[in-house]
């Protein structure tokens, strides 16, 4: 037990007391753990070092609890409610008390403290609470959430919910929450409608019934069967950016124009690192090289990038060749979760961690409208993430200035280097198809020493606050990320991958049956889950729906939840699925295509087949018929079979019987000799055969005929 290293999440206990401690923060030799299963907050301080020792000498031991994942969607409108409050309180902690967390013990006031309690409107009491649980599970989420649902309310028999009493307004259902949609509609009609206009005429339309009086003919019912005016605020309020309600009120010429903000020149509004990050593709200028057919020009490679506007730091890249596509946009934030020094190690750049900033969820992302950025999946992915996506108006490239202006200096650095090497230009002479060299996994450590130094370089047009002058900041994404850090806190982590993985993942219903899981044409089947096989005994010769997620970059698995743990399950091989694995499934697709066309073309030369049987068929059933002007005999059917028999088994023998000394000059078939239409009987018996009791049978047929 020498390699013993601690990280984020993991739980110290004690073996004596039994206690065990979270582990919240861990830096060079020092980190912090918040005690678990007490009702207070208790956080201490201990050198790494010390607990390692202890880990050795068997008096602590070391848990690595298995992360939560958690499906959002199966959530009742009112938890889900609760997890987007919990995910913005637990957003807001990071950054008024991180990374260590350490100012949030003794009694000292807390001014930060005190904004969140008015800005949710929560007592005291109950956000110690969240800050509590939110630290003693390891600041994961999903390990609050796990056990929450689905829940199932606790009623008395007599109707009545059990418990305290309840809330002013209704319960917010699927129905209420239909007209607040409709009220939030009326909301943005136009500049003169208020909230409090539209919360009035979601009571007329919704909440009133006739019999009013000499004014209204409408009657609202009463206060407790309807809303309160303070939900549908709450519900608008979350349901709407200020930029939203400024386009909304104003116009978008005047938001565009006047409110927006001007990051080339003020930070305004960019509450320190990973608070807002802007997101965009480009093609990029080099034509590459097949990596299968050396020789074979491919064309351009696409490049998705992620890059923080309070540091102009880059946080994630992908390169690949997925354009406008769910795949190339989740690839990049599968990037951002991974160890970057592991991943420029793949393509032989040693870095220090500290080069790249990553493995941090941003709190706003803005994005163009592109298909992949306004897609419904994409939107799906940042309610998951808890992130506010902001797309910028059509053609209002400059909304977005910081990440185009990287592609710009991306750009310039590796045109010199890729001058003749397959660099594409706007030239008509342009060779680049011809002149490629480089496949795409030759290309990437380029773009990656591409973004080490943007992350390093100094920004000569960034202009430092007093504040980071007074710091000795220069200006530099990374001098200024730790800066910012230090001001702001630590950006919110991704404390559990499979959770993060699990929400980048695209959501669908497969089908269920006693075959396994169905899902796109293909069958599934995870034979390391006998609840599974319950189930699909349990659903008989039907099929259910049965919700799963995937991944579209391979067929191999689809993926879904079983007491909160992420299951796998492989295609069946048994099925003959296994000639299609480590496909993608737009591959699949294609496939798919091709075998429907197939089946298609199957058909009607099944068709032709079908006619020209019947054709045949019909020629000789009419020939045969024809010979014939009466029925036939039905008597002695057995001893007629017997000659029928004997008949064809002489006419397909497999040769003559030979005489000794001649096999080699006997034919192995024997010519069947041409049948004379005769009225009677006539049977050519060869010499060798059993002549006497053919003759015999013969003989008895002839008698009982």
């Amino acid at each position: 037990m020498t390699d013993i290293s601690l990280s984020q999440g993991d739980i110290i206990i004690d073996v004596n007391s039994k206690g065990r401690y979270r582990v919240i923060w861990i830096k060079d030799d020092i980190g912090n753990l918040c005690k678990m299963d007490i009702s207070f907050l208790q956080i201490i301080t201990v050198p790494t070092q010390e607990i390692i020792a202890e880990l050795m000498r068997g008096k602590l031991e070391l848990s690595k609890e298995p992360g939560h994942v958690i499906n959002t969607s199966e959530m009742s409108d009112a938890l889900r409610q609760k997890y987007e409050l919990y995910s913005s309180i637990f957003t807001d902690i990071d950054a008024a008390f991180g990374p260590d967390y350490t100012r949030l013990s003794g009694r000292a006031y807390k001014p930060e403290l005190e904004k969140m309690i008015a800005k949710y409107g929560l007592v005291r009491s109950t956000m110690w609470k969240i800050i509590r649980i939110y630290l003693q599970s390891g600041r994961d989420i999903s390990h609050i959430f796990a056990n929450m649902y689905p829940r199932t309310r606790n009623i008395k028999p007599g109707g009545k919910k059990r418990g305290r009493k309840s809330f002013v307004g209704i319960p917010l259902d699927a129905e209420v929450i239909s007209h607040f949609e409709y009220a939030l509609e009326l909301y943005k009609s136009g500049r003169a409608m208020t909230i409090r206009a539209a919360f009035t005429l979601m009571n007329i339309k919704y909440y009133s019934k006739e019999g009013g009086n000499e004014i209204s003919t409408n009657m609202l019912l009463p206060a407790s069967e309807r809303p309160t005016y303070k939900q549908l605020y709450n519900y608008i309020r979350k349901r709407t950016t200020k930029e939203e309600l400024d386009i909304i009120k104003t116009s978008k010429q005047e938001q565009r124009n006047n409110k927006r903000l001007l990051l080339s020149s003020s930070l305004d509004g960019v509450n320190g690192p990973g608070d807002l990050a802007e997101i965009d593709a480009v093609e990029i200028d080099v034509s590459l090289v097949s990596s299968i057919l050396p020789d074979q020009a491919i064309g351009r490679p696409i490049a998705y990038a992620m890059i923080d506007v309070y540091t102009r730091a880059i946080l994630a890249i992908s390169v690949a060749f997925d354009n406008n596509s769910n795949v190339g946009l989740t690839s990049l934030f599968m990037n951002l979760a991974e160890d970057k020094v592991a991943f420029c190690k793949k393509y032989g750049l040693e870095i220090a961690a500290s080069s790249w900033p990553s493995n941090c969820i941003p709190a706003r992302i803005r994005v163009d409208r592109g298909s992949d950025f306004k897609s419904k999946d994409f939107e799906e992915i940042c309610r998951r993430l808890n992130i506010q996506r902001e797309i910028v108006p059509g053609g209002s490239g400059s909304l977005k200035g910081v990440v185009e202006q990287f592609f710009h200096q991306m750009h310039s650095a590796q045109n010199p280097i890729l001058e003749n090497r397959g660099l594409i230009t706007k030239r008509y002479d342009s060779k680049h198809h011809k002149e490629s060299t480089m496949v795409i996994d030759e290309y990437i450590p380029l773009f990656i020493a591409i973004i080490l130094k943007h992350n390093m370089q100094f920004m000569e047009g960034y202009r430092l606050t007093a504040d980071m002058r007074k710091e000795g900041v220069t200006a530099t994404p990374l001098s200024i990320w730790e800066y910012g850090i230090k001001k702001y806190g630590l950006p919110r982590p991704i404390t559990n991958t499979q959770q993060y993985l699990y929400d980048l993942m695209i959501e669908r219903h497969a089908s269920l049956s006693r075959k396994g899981i169905l899902f796109d044409g293909l069958y599934y089947l995870n034979s390391g889950d006998p609840k599974l096989f319950s189930e699909m005994q349990k659903v008989g010769a039907k099929r259910i729906t049965f919700p799963i997620r995937y991944d579209p970059r391979s067929v191999n698995n689809v993926y879904y939840l079983r007491d909160n743990k992420l299951m796998a399950a492989p295609l069946n091989q048994i099925r003959g699925n296994i000639e299609y694995a480590n496909l993608s499934f737009a591959e699949w697709d294609v496939l798919r295509k091709d075998e429907a066309d197939l089946k298609k073309l199957g058909r009607e030369y099944n068709d032709q087949l079908d006619a020209d049987l019947m054709s045949i068929g019909q020629t000789i059933a009419i020939a045969a018929s024809g010979k014939k002007s009466r029925y036939s005999n039905t008597k002695n059917i057995s001893k007629a079979r017997a000659l029928e028999k004997h008949q064809v088994t002489q006419a397909n023998r497999i040769a003559l019987q030979p005489t000794v000394g001649q096999l080699e000059q006997v034919p192995l078939t024997t010519p069947v000799p041409e049948e004379k239409p005769v009225s009677n009987i006539a049977v050519e018996i060869p010499a060798n055969d059993s002549f006497e009791d053919f003759q015999k049978a013969l003989k008895d047929f002839n008698e009982e005929d």
